[in-house]
């Protein structure tokens, strides 16, 4: 059986090692030129090499925020790390670099390959590609997909009233790489997930005033910085500040939105029988995970909050 895997990030990496121990064949397409996919770290931001945006969203100080012991796959533990639980980006890279040499999977990996088209025929899947080197496209036909180019490289930003009029500096948390292109400013962050939590803790160590848009209540109580203040959501802002829905008001040269991401499948065709609501939610999915209407189709790695890596080997299986 001939399975297509589309991204070679955690997803994919666990969805080839797991198509080979049941002896089916994994040809992986990765648009980039390595493995990883959201744990690559890439200074530029905007447009990559190709023209096409950068995927990650990797900033440079990020620590994981789970154990270690909690984000290893099955029967492939981190080594050489004994005296640490939390890990810097770039050892997590490692880990994931390290796995897929051990099962092999380099060599079903097909890099700087767009999917640009996946289609449902009659007993097949017409998956077609496009080398990002040559700008050549090809077509190939699978007996399965398994989508897994993740959920977290199409920024979501509010619609908030005066957001174009403000004249400081606005990125998504997409685009936040290093703390120092804030240093002295006065910085509002909005949303309270958990890299609005770290990057605000990151921002601080360098900036005038960070002010933290929330509705978590449970956050003030929190330990921050002396420079982080608390504010509820934003109302609106002006050419140079903005003004909260407490009727309060902020002079601020940055905005960093931490607001989520959009789920983009624009490869997928009509044909395979699958939808994207509200820019959220794929359906119709049996279990998160199955395309209730070919179930030939599978998507892993389309979770928010839990254990990345032995959930997706988990949905791994449960699909194959």
């Amino acid at each position: 059986m001939r399975v297509a895997i589309i991204g070679a990030g955690v997803a994919g990496l666990a969805s080839a090692r797991r198509c080979l121990e049941n002896d089916f064949e994994p040809i992986v397409y990765e648009r980039s030129k390595i493995v990883g996919g959201t744990w690559v770290y890439e200074e530029r931001t905007g447009l990559d090499e190709f023209g096409l945006p950068i995927h990650t969203s990797m900033y440079k100080n990020l620590m994981t925020n789970l154990p270690k012991e909690l984000m290893d796959f099955p029967n492939f533990p981190y080594k050489g790390l004994d005296d640490v639980s939390y890990l810097k980006w770039w050892q997590v890279q490692e880990y994931i670099e390290k796995f897929t040499e051990h099962f092999g999977l380099n060599k079903h990996i097909q890099f700087c390959t767009l999917v640009t088209a996946i289609e449902r025929l009659t007993n097949n899947w017409q998956v077609t590609v496009e080398d990002l080197k040559t700008k050549t496209l090809k077509t190939e036909y699978f007996d399965a997909v398994m989508v897994c180019n993740g959920h977290n490289a199409m920024p979501f930003t509010p619609d908030i009233p005066g957001k174009d009029d403000f004249e400081g500096v606005q990125i998504h948390s997409h685009d936040y790489r290093i703390p120092e292109h804030f240093t002295n400013m006065n910085v509002l962050i909005i949303g309270s997930g958990p890299s609005g939590i770290d990057i605000c803790l990151d921002v601080s160590k360098v900036a005038n005033q960070v002010y933290f848009s929330h509705h978590k209540p449970e956050l003030i109580e929190k330990e921050f910085s002396k420079n982080v203040i608390h504010f509820p959501d934003v109302e609106l802002f002006s050419k140079k500040s903005v003004y909260f829905k407490d009727k309060t008001k902020q002079t601020l040269d940055a905005v960093i939105y931490c607001t989520g991401y959009k789920i983009t499948l624009p490869f997928l065709k009509p044909s395979c029988g699958i939808k994207v609501l509200n820019d959220k939610l794929i359906t119709p999915l049996h279990k998160n995970i199955i395309n209730i209407n070919n179930p030939t189709m599978g998507f892993i790695g389309y979770l928010n909050m839990t254990f990345v890596f032995r959930v997706f080997d988990l949905q791994c299986r449960i699909l194959l």
